[in-house]
Parts: C-alpha cells; structure tokens; sequence
C-alpha cells in the first residue's frame, strides 16, 4: 500500500496552509484506498493494473569536481531522461509528472468542454497557462470516488509524495523526498551495478551504453541510474465510479477489437508523423506525445451523449492508408506494442465499451459484482446456481487443448465451432481424430 512516509515539498508561495490542506487530501485518500484493498473480494485478473515508470538520471565526471548533473554538455541528454535520451528534464518531479500523464511536451489544449468528465470532474487542470491532462495513471490507490477540492499543485505534491511502495512493503532504498518516492534498480536483471545503482560508461552514444560497468574505468566519463515506481490504472480519472464498477468483463469481440484497433492507429500515426524509415525502431519522444493524443481521441465520458457514427472511434476503426504503408505497418506494431501493452489498451477499451454502453448493456452487464460472484460461486460447486448469477461475458478460456484464446461466454459455442484446435473424427472414416487445423494434411 501507499502511505505518506515523509514531509511533503509544496510550494513556498501556498503557505502553510496550503501545505496542510495538501497533507489533509493524501491522508484523506489513503485512509479511502486501505479500506477499498481490505474489503476487495474480486479475483485476481480484474484487479488493478499497474506498470513501471523508469527514469534516468545521468551525471557526467569533471576532473576536480566529481560526477555532477550540472557537467553534463549541451549536447546530451538532460539530468533526467528516458532510457534513449529522446526526452530529457531536468528536474525529477518534471520527469516523474510528465511520464505519469504522458505530457511530455507540455502541450496546450483547448480549454473546452472535452477538458471534462461526465461527472463534472476536471480531466486537465491549468499549471502556470498551460493544460495537465490526467490519462489513467497515478502512483496512488484509487480513492473510492472521492472527490476533492484541490489544485493542481496539490495534486502534483500528492502523486510526487515519498512513500512506501504498493505492496505495503518498506521501500529501504527509496531515496530522498526530491526523488519523488522513485527508488534505483540495483537488481540482477538490471545489469551491473555499484552499490547505489550506477553504471559508467565513456559516453552516452547507443553503442557505448550496451556495455554497461560496475565501476569506473580510465575511460569512462559518464554515468546514469535507473529509478523505478510501480503506477497503477485509475479508471474513476474517465468515468464516474457507478459507471466503469459496471460488469468486469464486457463483450469480447468488442474489446478485443478496439485494443488491436488502438495499436493500430498508433503505429500508423507514428508513420505518417515520423516516416517508413526503418520501421521497427522508434524513439520515446516520437511515440508517448502521439500515444497520449490517442487517448485523448478516445473521449472516454464523452461518448454516451455525443455517439456518432462519424465519432473519432470510428474512424480509428476503419483506418486508411495505402498498399506501402499496410506492408510495413506490422513492424511497426511489433515495436509500438512496448509503449501501449494489451493490458492498457484492453482496459482502455473496457472503458470506451462502458460509456458508450452505459445505459443499453449490450455490451456489458449492469452487475457490479458479476466476477466477484463467480469467484465466490467457483467454491460451492453448484452449477444451475453459478449459470444464474454468471455474466453472459464472463471470459471462459477454450477448452480445446493449446488453444489459448479467452472469449465471452456467450460466444463460446460459436469459437468452438470454428476453433482450429477442436479434434474433429476423420471424415473419411479412418477412425482417428485430428485437429481442425491439421485435417487438410491427414
């Protein structure tokens, strides 16, 4: 769990009691989420979804003064930056705000109506004339569906507070308040490191950072360490709690659908921003601005009063491009799919499914239970009772050996019927069974 282990930092120009009213909102939403993860009975694969932010920090060696971030040229990277380099800040709050949010540039929005969620909850908040956009990602528990009267700042404190990590294990090597409760990776899967997660290197070209050493050589004038801290997927940041509590399935074919059409959009925007030139490579600068502009399409909260067919998710549906761009376009899928996972775009896609569905549920139940049943129901045993209380999405995996794809139940017996692993008796009456897929060569 997260709990507040240290000073906050606010700004001086707040005062104390706007320290103090910073303070009384984590505590308030602390209290929220340990109640909440106390009292969560739901199975395990519809818990919350979390991923690593990974930040760099470089320093650079001048005789005389040691390793300093101040040494570093004009030419390279910033104090803080991506593992490429592509996007640098120099401070570590910047940093730790812009991944979290995906503002990296910092970019303006229009101040309209889309700034706002259905229940009349700010989506982006004004910093300094400039528009910070919440997309789905905080480094604290969702909390339960209060709303607070807080700035921006106070926000910003509240994600960049210094806490335990989100198992509710100590965090020993968490560093000091400035580091934002990001700790170094000193582990063997990170590579060689000295005690405090620094690995030196003569330069930051690409090629001399796949040789990362333990120590300082002769040759080596430069340095970096990777900081971690697990976010965790907030849905209440798109739609009001009694929307997406709303079934913990949803249909299938329509998730599925949307997250392949989310990968692909990104990677075909990436192209007609940046070019076909070696299509499987892309840099962090080139991808987390456009990934943050597709979430942003996607209007979650929006959507159940403006539906169209002419909606930007229609669009993002049917894509156009050309023969050369569609040639090269599963390259650049392989190389996007890092930047979006299946697991976010299918919750973003469970979320899209529950606005524009929110009051037909053709799409998903209106249970708020509906897992948390089945999980219950799985340990009596009771099958005509587990078939009433079973939402018509739950996701049943297929029973036919090494197929591995999971679909709504309501679709169960129609994968079944096309399934290639099914073991189908020979039609030719040989007596023997073979696979569906594999019958052409029997």
């Amino acid at each position: 769990m997260c709990n507040v282990g240290c000073e906050l930092r606010t700004p001086s120009r707040g005062g104390r009691s706007q320290r103090d009213s910073t303070l009384m909102i984590i505590k308030d939403r602390q209290e929220a989420s340990n109640t909440k993860m106390m009292t969560s009975d739901k199975p395990e694969f519809c818990r919350r979804l979390e991923r690593p932010i990974e930040i760099y920090e470089n320093e650079r060696l001048w005789i005389g003064r040691g390793f300093s971030k101040t040494g570093l040229l004009p030419t390279e990277r910033g104090p803080y930056s991506t593992q490429d380099g592509s996007l640098s800040w120099k401070s570590m709050r910047e940093a730790s705000l812009a991944l979290l949010r995906g503002d990296v540039a910092s970019s303006t929005l229009d101040n309209n109506k889309e700034l706002w969620n259905s229940n009349g909850k700010p989506a982006a908040a004004d910093v300094d004339g400039r528009k910070v956009t919440r997309r789905g990602w905080s480094f604290h528990e969702d909390d339960n569906g209060n709303v607070h009267e807080s700035t921006i700042e106070q926000e910003d404190d509240f994600e960049c507070s210094n806490t335990q990590d989100n198992n509710g294990d100590n965090t020993s090597d968490t560093l000091s308040d400035d580091y934002c409760g990001f700790a170094p990776c000193k582990g063997a899967q990170d590579g060689p490191t000295d005690e405090d997660g620094w690995q030196y290197f003569p330069d930051f070209k690409e090629q001399s950072l796949l040789y990362p050493n333990r120590k300082r050589g002769l040759l080596d004038f430069v340095r970096r360490r990777k900081l971690r801290r697990i976010a965790m997927f907030r849905p209440d940041h798109f739609l009001p709690r009694d929307v997406y509590n709303k079934c913990d399935f949803c249909d299938s074919k329509a998730v599925q659908v949307l997250a392949g059409a989310m990968l692909d959009a990104l990677s075909l925007a990436s192209l007609f921003a940046y070019g076909p030139a070696n299509p499987e490579k892309v840099t962090d600068a080139q991808v987390i601005p456009l990934k943050s502009k597709l979430i942003d399409t996607l209007h979650i909260g929006m959507n159940w009063h403006e539906w169209k067919r002419d909606s930007p998710i229609m669009h993002l549906l049917n894509p156009d491009m050309d023969q050369n761009i569609q040639a090269i376009q599963p390259l650049r899928k392989k190389a996007i799919a890092k930047f979006f996972t299946d697991e976010e775009r299918m919750s973003l896609a469970r979320l899209v499914i529950k606005d524009i569905d929110r009051d037909a549920y053709q799409l998903h139940c209106e249970n708020e239970t509906c897992a948390s049943s089945l999980h219950a129901s799985s340990n009596h045993g009771n099958e005509e009772e587990d078939d009433l209380i079973t939402c018509q999405f739950q996701f049943v995996p297929c029973p036919n050996y090494k197929c591995t794809v999971q679909i709504s139940k309501k679709y169960a017996k129609e994968h079944d019927d096309e399934c290639g692993y099914k073991v189908l008796p020979c039609p030719s009456g040989c007596g023997m069974e073979v696979a569906r897929n594999s019958m052409h060569v029997h």
